[in-house]
């Protein structure tokens, strides 16, 4: 079983990723929260993984920036009706800590937000999972669910990463923005922000 990879980034794509170890070209998919976090192509990157094989035998590897998210996305995928591709979809729309504090506070309506999960399904991971994230000693999680401003700014990184600044050039100025406003005018302040510098 592949635990992580290590190697250089040779390609990076919202939907996937691939990493070169050893000659070997591994593709991964990932979310857009992991596509923010991953380093320029060329780079050295890290991605912890998850292996999938599917009912004709098919292998797919889905990949994450760090541990929380892989651990995050392993305990989604324990619930019914959620297989590794809708709970990539959930952690493109919501962060670790996100998921998590919705489970903690019971707030099945958050998930009801995410592309393709509707209320029955939300409510079996919350209740499905909120043992789980206690027995991990998560029940006292109480981070404040804002899942639309991260959204944005994660779109926002995205979006300036895909004009040719870096990761950590992105990260900055989104940073330095208010995080209430919506992804078109955080993208408009940080690149007045990068101009100004």
């Amino acid at each position: 079983m592949l635990y992580c990879l290590r190697g250089e980034l040779i390609k990076k794509t919202p939907e996937f990723a691939v990493v070169m170890c050893n000659g070997i070209g591994f593709q991964v998919f990932i979310s857009s929260v992991t596509y923010a976090e991953l380093p320029e192509e060329g780079e050295q990157a890290t991605v912890y993984t998850y292996m999938s094989i599917q009912q004709d035998s098919s292998v797919n590897l889905f990949g994450f920036g760090d541990e929380s998210q892989l651990d995050c996305f392993k305990l989604l995928i324990t619930v019914s009706g959620i297989g590794p591709k809708s709970a990539l979809g959930i952690l493109s729309f919501m962060n670790s800590d996100q998921v998590i504090a919705a489970i903690s506070q019971g707030d099945f309506h958050r998930f009801t937000q995410c592309p393709g999960v509707g209320s029955k399904t939300a409510q079996r991971i919350v209740l499905e999972l909120k043992d789980k994230v206690k027995n991990l000693g998560y029940e006292a999680v109480s981070t404040p669910v804002a899942p639309a401003q991260n959204e944005n700014a994660q779109e926002a990184i995205a979006a300036l990463m895909s004009l040719g600044f870096t990761r950590s050039e992105a990260r900055a100025a989104v940073s330095k923005q208010d995080p209430s406003l919506d992804t078109s005018e955080l993208i408009r302040k940080s690149l007045q922000y990068l101009s100004n510098r």
